[in-house]
């Protein structure tokens, strides 16, 4: 869907790209609520590579954000 928003905005569709980038508002958001790598740390090991544990001073990932940002990952078809 990333892809088909950047053509979609590429090609001034500005209505298909909104539409894209509606459905990936909540996603978006969890991704840039927490310092990096947290939230790539989380969807790596979703996807089977590693911990998803950080060392200090970062701190790990709500459970519950993390729930939601893997329910996300997985509505958009992203594990693939």
């Amino acid at each position: 869907e990333v892809s088909q928003l950047c053509n979609a905005a590429l090609g001034s569709d500005r209505d298909t790209a909104r539409t894209y980038n509606r459905t990936m508002v909540i996603l978006q958001e969890i991704l840039f609520s927490m310092p990096s790598p947290i939230p790539t740390k989380v969807v790596l090991e979703h996807l089977g590579f590693g911990s998803a544990r950080v060392r200090l001073p970062l701190v790990d990932m709500p459970s519950d954000i993390a729930a939601t940002l893997r329910h996300e990952f997985d509505r958009l078809g992203t594990r693939r």
